[in-house]
């Protein structure tokens, strides 16, 4: 992180070496078999062949203190009732303006990115815990059982119940 802190990338293609392609899409290929350190391994192989090739910049965007402030908001309150009107009070800034400038930088909503969030980590829950589904949706944020299947159903194609099962 210290490598890209205050820098932007400028060109975003790099080049990666045919063995380790076969290498990592194999890997990714038995993705439920991989362990939660196995797939940190190879984000880093990853990471570090594009760090390697990148060509950063100084940056530009006078948004991007505020947008960590937005996301270091988000992390640290998605388990509760988080909205735009509480991060907005939070931050000091217009709700419709923290809108904007979220849509701007992700290209989806505000609530989508919430209920992605909370539905990732209800994935961790659901493989490393032996907690009950409803005790896992209220733990990630969501605010009723209903919405914690409708939302994970969405994002993975399945119900929470069948994605546990699959993982044994």
């Amino acid at each position: 992180m210290n490598l890209v802190k205050d820098k932007y990338i400028a060109d975003t293609t790099f080049k990666i070496d045919s063995h380790l392609l076969n290498f990592l899409i194999y890997q990714f290929k038995r993705k439920f078999t991989l362990s939660p350190l196995e797939i940190k391994g190879l984000s880093y192989v990853i990471c570090s062949t594009f760090l390697e090739q990148a060509t950063f910049s100084p940056k530009k965007n006078t948004n991007a203190d505020l947008l960590q402030k937005m996301l270091n908001y988000i992390l640290q309150n998605y388990t509760s009732d988080v909205s735009l009107k509480s991060m907005s009070q939070a931050l000091g800034y217009e709700e419709h303006y923290l809108s904007r400038c979220f849509h701007k930088h992700f290209t989806f909503n505000f609530k989508d990115f919430i209920n992605q969030l909370r539905v990732s980590e209800s994935k961790k829950l659901l493989q490393g815990t032996n907690l009950s589904v409803t005790e896992i949706s209220y733990r990630c944020g969501f605010n009723s059982i209903r919405n914690f299947n409708r939302n994970f159903l969405r994002e993975c194609g399945v119900s929470p119940q069948v994605y546990r099962k699959s993982l044994k």
